[in-house]
Order: C-alpha cells, then structure tokens, then sequence
C-alpha cells in the first residue's frame, strides 16, 4: 500500500502481545476487540495494565480486522464457534505465561459480551474482568427476524455479497457482515441469562462506560441489571458533561471509550485518565 492508503487504515489490525521485561511469568491479562474490530482499539487499556505488570495477550478474531486482505469470506466463517475457538487460543497462551496458571479479562463492546461467555465457559480460570461500553442488548424477536431480513435481501442486491458498507470515518473498518451481526445476537442472547439472574459474580469485575444520552448502542438496563446484581463496586460513567454543567462539544461515544482520541478527529479522550485512575483502584481492590 501506498504511504496514503497506509495512513487510512487504522493502527492495530494485528493481534500482538505485549510481554513484560526480561520475560517472566507475570500476571496476565487477555484483551478483546469489539464487532467488526481490531486488537488495535485495545492498544491503550492495554498499556495500562502493561505498566502494572502484566503479560498482555490482544487476538483477532477471524473475520475481523481493519485491513481487507484480513478479511474471510463472511458466509463461510462468520461464527461465533469460530470467534469462541479464537478467544480461547489466547486464553491457553495466557495461561503459559500467568504466574499462577489464572487469567485476567478484559473487554470492549462485544468483547465484554466474549470475555463474560468465557468466564462461563472456563469455570476457575478467569481471575477479573474489566468490560468497556459492553454490548448486552436485548434482542427481541422482531429484531432477530428483521436482521436475518436485510441479511438475505443485501446478499441478492449486492449479487451474493453479504458485506454492507460503513460510511462513518476512514479509520474504521469499512464494512462489516450481517452474518457477524447475526452470531453477535446469538452470543448476547446466551449471556444474558448470567447477566440478569441474582447470583453475585464469584470474580471482581470493574464497569467502564459513556452516559446514557451518549451510549447509544449497548442497552443500559441490562449493564445496570449486572451492576447491581453481579456485586459490582467498581465503576467508572463518563458522563459527557463540562464543569458548569453543559454538554462538552464531542461527548465520548461507545466507539470512543478505550482509545486515546475522541471521534477519531484528533481531540483527546477526556475519559481515558479516569478510565485509568478506575482501573488502578480496582486492581488494587485485590491480590491479583
């Protein structure tokens, strides 16, 4: 690619691993992208926990990424199976590397969704979970059918594509699956029983997310349900608001959550030291 076409895509379409110095056993913590993502939006939740002392594992899910070459076809290998095997790829490389054989968790958007699915999934493995904007829609059944709808009507207008186009900034991916959106419902649909029952989560968990006005895309009564269900006390709400009390001129969206710049327009994430100092005092909560 050309050094234009380079500076579009964004940085991190790569998983990648962040080991600590001289390679030790360490804590460790594995990090997972949102839907139609990269490890690239995890780069700076996982400096945080880089300059704690952790071992840093970020995958990439098959069929995601930024980089179209990254991309399979979506009819075959858009699966939430798939994904599962993925996640836990880097779970059993975390493993290797935690100095007491646990994991730590953490995710933004649909890896939330994938980190909870994974603490069910490996029972005794996971040692904490931080989830960031956690996608836990409720999926209603005119919605279930109305997706699967437009997946197959964009399949016979775009002459057998599946892919739908993403008209929102060049530094995000550029199109994403209705098959990816499909096996996204099938997952939130299967957490959110854990979710909503009364039982107290048996692993600390902190919460990190925008305000309701801004936080559009993930269902509030649902993280709310967990919170105070799950036992949660540690909690950080970016709530969009300046110091006399007006909304700020580029509040902090779900997709702005973890990353360093607001919107992608170059302002800096007003929630991102808060999201830290958050961090820092759940992580000193507990041994980990």
């Amino acid at each position: 690619a050309n050094g234009e076409e380079f500076m579009r895509i964004k940085i991190g379409s790569q998983p990648f691993m962040r080991l600590q110095k001289p390679a030790k056993q360490a804590p460790t913590v594995v990090l997972l992208h949102g839907y139609s993502d990269s490890a690239g939006s995890m780069r700076e939740i996982a400096e945080m926990y880089y300059q704690r002392g952790f071992n840093v594992v970020a995958p990439l899910y098959s069929d995601h990424g930024l980089v179209e070459q990254l991309q399979k076809e979506a009819l075959d290998n858009s699966s939430l199976d798939v994904w599962r095997q993925d996640v836990d790829f880097a779970l059993s490389i975390a493993k290797g590397l935690s100095n007491d054989g646990k994991v730590h968790l953490g995710g933004y958007s649909m890896g939330s969704t994938l980190a909870i699915d994974s603490h069910l999934r490996h029972p005794g493995l996971i040692k904490s979970m931080s989830l960031y904007a956690p996608l836990l829609r409720e999926n209603g059944i005119i919605i279930q059918a109305g997706v699967h709808l437009i997946n197959w009507l964009t399949y016979f207008k775009n002459g057998g594509s599946f892919f739908k186009k993403v008209d929102e900034t060049d530094f995000f991916y550029k199109r994403m699956t209705y098959r990816q959106t499909l096996e996204m419902h099938r997952l939130t649909r299967q957490i959110q029983p854990w979710v909503l029952n009364h039982q107290e989560s048996d692993i600390p968990i902190v919460m990190l997310r925008t305000d309701r006005e801004a936080e559009t895309t993930v269902d509030d009564k649902i993280i709310d349900a967990m919170v105070e269900r799950k036992g949660i006390t540690h909690q950080y709400i970016h709530d969009n608001t300046a110091p006399n009390g007006t909304r700020i001129e580029n509040p902090v969206l779900h997709r702005d959550l973890p990353n360093s710049t607001l919107n992608s327009n170059g302002t800096a994430n007003p929630a991102l030291f808060m999201i830290q100092q958050t961090l820092n005092d759940f992580l000193d909560s507990f041994s980990w």
